[in-house]
């Protein structure tokens, strides 16, 4: 940016040369304000009270979920949190969903249900998945608490 300044020689200040350049994105048509999952998932994930290395197997279950054209049919705010509602789940935690995330985000428990199951589904299929061996070896680091080797307790079917 300063350098851009001093080539213009003083005659734009930062915010107008900023609004220019969103102005020419306009006109080309860029969209560059796309809802991103994870910029939902951390800092409610953070708020929810998750340890690093649950927080590092939403991370894995979300970026399994770019891969499934299904979960394109949820917002990035739900995928975010039935992410976290699933994770509380797996870890058997007392309060999955708690009032105060409802008051912040609007969905409640039953909200969540469906698309916590779809991404259960798919964190137990992740180890049959092909296509995303970057992300299985990314997430078998140490560094991300080799989330890739957890494994799901299957619940018998209720009869």
């Amino acid at each position: 940016m300063k350098q851009l300044l001093s080539a213009c020689a003083g005659q734009y200040t930062t915010t107008q040369l900023l609004n220019t350049e969103a102005d020419m994105l306009g006109v080309f048509g860029f969209d560059l304000i796309i809802n991103s999952t994870f910029k939902f998932y951390e800092p409610l994930a953070k708020i929810s009270g998750l340890e690093a290395k649950n927080m590092h197997l939403g991370q894995y279950v979300l970026e399994l979920a770019l891969f499934k054209t299904k979960f394109l049919e949820y917002t990035p705010s739900m995928m975010a949190c039935a992410c976290i509602y699933l994770i509380k789940k797996i870890r058997k935690c007392d309060n999955s969903w708690n009032d105060q995330l409802v008051k912040l985000v609007g969905y409640r428990e039953n909200d969540l249900k469906s698309c916590a199951k779809e991404l259960c589904s798919l964190l137990e299929e992740a180890s049959e998945m092909t296509n995303c061996k970057a992300i299985k070896k990314k997430f078998s680091l140490p560094a991300f608490h080799e989330v890739t080797k957890i494994r799901l307790e299957r619940k018998e079917a209720r009869k």
